[in-house]
């Protein structure tokens, strides 16, 4: 007498796989080992912290290189501030007055 072993569709292994594929990632996230997020965070932080030395000076002067390197992607789409509007731009993006 010959034993079947158990026999599973094609279709639920699928999903099984897919299950175990989303919960290590799940898992992964929580565990900080992958975070998608985590590049733009990074960029916010780092603009963020250019921006607070702009604004310890009172908002005087025109935005330092590393202010306007931080801002691409934020509030500039370049990371140089060639113009008086580009200035502008990234002052207002820091919160302070045109």
């Amino acid at each position: 007498m010959k034993r079947k072993g158990v026999s599973l569709p094609i279709d639920m292994l699928v999903i099984l796989a897919i299950a175990v594929i989303i919960l290590i990632a799940v898992v992964a996230v929580f565990m900080g080992v992958w975070n998608p997020f985590s590049t733009n965070q990074q960029a916010r932080a780092n603009f963020n912290k250019e921006c607070q030395v702009l604004v310890n000076t009172g908002c005087v002067g025109n935005p330092s290189t590393a202010l306007c390197a931080a801002a691409n992607g934020i509030v500039l789409n370049k990371a140089t501030c060639d113009t008086d509007a580009d200035r502008t731009v990234v002052k207002k993006g820091c919160g302070c007055p045109g």
